[in-house]
């Protein structure tokens, strides 16, 4: 393969792997969820608790394939670095921000893991969702929200540090 197709192909990979990460960082619900109903309001109300516990839920596995998906373009990634490497280009760089990023959606996917444990765990929910512990759901949700924000934090540190040092790895290639 020549060099003009690795550097095609090179920034294809990237593009993919930023639209891995804008796209789906995009789509996400911006607003935090509502927190456990009341006994009175659940009476007004009696299928909104229910679906603030599923909302959760989906959230958590939104999530959770934001995650994957970053991990799979980490791969592409790294295979785009050895194929950069392999021509001669100083790498060295790119390989610490991606070891960095590495370790960013660990963390990621550890606070993402403990909030759906905390709401598989559904204290003050039943089986169908409803809360029957109002003050209970409330702490339920609220724990679960918190380590949703924390994998999010994670993400988006990641990926903003990798951009940063991408960026600076395009303008050191550029003046070699």
């Amino acid at each position: 393969m020549n060099t003009s197709r690795r550097l095609l192909f090179g920034v294809v990979a990237v593009m993919v792997l930023l639209g891995v990460w804008a796209v789906p960082a995009a789509a996400a619900p911006r607003t935090p969820a509502a927190p456990a109903l009341s006994e009175a309001a659940q009476e007004r109300h009696p299928y909104r608790g229910k679906y603030v516990y599923k909302r959760a839920l989906l959230r958590v596995d939104v999530q959770h394939d934001r995650i994957k998906h970053a991990l799979a373009a980490a791969d592409l990634v790294e295979e785009y670095l050895a194929d950069e490497e392999a021509a001669g280009y100083d790498t060295s760089g790119m390989e610490v921000a991606l070891v960095e990023l590495r370790g960013k959606l660990v963390e990621a996917q550890g606070h993402n893991e403990t909030a759906a444990q905390i709401l598989e765990d559904g204290a003050g929910f039943d089986e169908e969702g409803y809360a029957t512990d109002p003050e209970q759901a409330k702490e339920t949700m609220r724990s679960a929200n918190e380590e949703m924000r924390e994998a999010g934090r994670a993400l988006h540190e990641g990926n903003r540090e990798f951009r940063q040092a991408f960026r600076e790895y395009r303008r050191s290639k550029r003046n070699q």
